[in-house]
């Protein structure tokens, strides 16, 4: 009899919060960020979290879709969003932001500039989840990306981060072209028109 109990993943304390079930794709859809030289920036000050490899703004939160829900599903938001152009975003600060687990808690930014264009593809994505009746995503949303983690709030919250490396991030302008799907390992990606 298999064990559906939620295990650790790896040696962070992180631990599993939905047992693996056979044809359960983890899907959720994001923008990814290039933060390679903000990340420098702020990596000093960021020595007691758990360090985020890539980041990326979510558009949805993480569903599970059966294997055959998964094409369509890509079909369904690439449809949803294809009178989106590209657009500018910037980030305006940051913010200590828990999971719904109340397991982990992160370190992030938050998105000034361009949130109302997030907004609107969270809509349409939106509208895909329901056609799925998968959940929404938040409501308010609160786009961000995530620097690092921690297991213990504190940790995160005791982060100072000097006024001036921090306007260098927030003064810096990011370009978002294409919207990514992630479904298990698969990674999908749709350019904005």
């Amino acid at each position: 009899m298999p064990n559906n109990e939620p295990k650790p993943s790896d040696g962070t304390g992180k631990k599993r919060t939905v047992p693996h079930t056979n044809n359960s794709w983890a899907t959720y859809v994001y923008f990814q960020v290039d933060f390679t030289d903000e990340k420098e920036k702020l990596s000093s000050y960021c020595t007691s979290l758990e360090p985020i490899p890539e980041q990326h703004i979510s558009l949805s939160r993480t569903v599970y879709l059966k294997h055959r829900q998964l094409e369509p599903f890509v079909t369904s938001v690439r449809t949803a969003i294809q009178n989106t152009k590209p657009f500018d975003i910037s980030f305006a600060q940051t913010a200590c932001l828990t999971n719904d687990e109340n397991t982990r808690s992160f370190l992030t930014l938050e998105i000034g500039n361009g949130y109302n264009q997030l907004l609107e593809c969270m809509k349409e994505v939106d509208k895909v989840m329901q056609e799925y009746k998968q959940p929404t995503f938040y409501n308010p949303p609160r786009f961000h990306t995530s620097i690092g983690w921690a297991l213990d709030k504190d940790t995160v919250t005791s982060i100072e981060i000097p006024q001036s490396s921090l306007a260098y991030v927030t003064s810096r302008v990011f370009y978002l072209s294409r919207l990514y799907i992630k479904q298990g390992h698969l990674i999908h990606h749709i350019d904005l028109q």
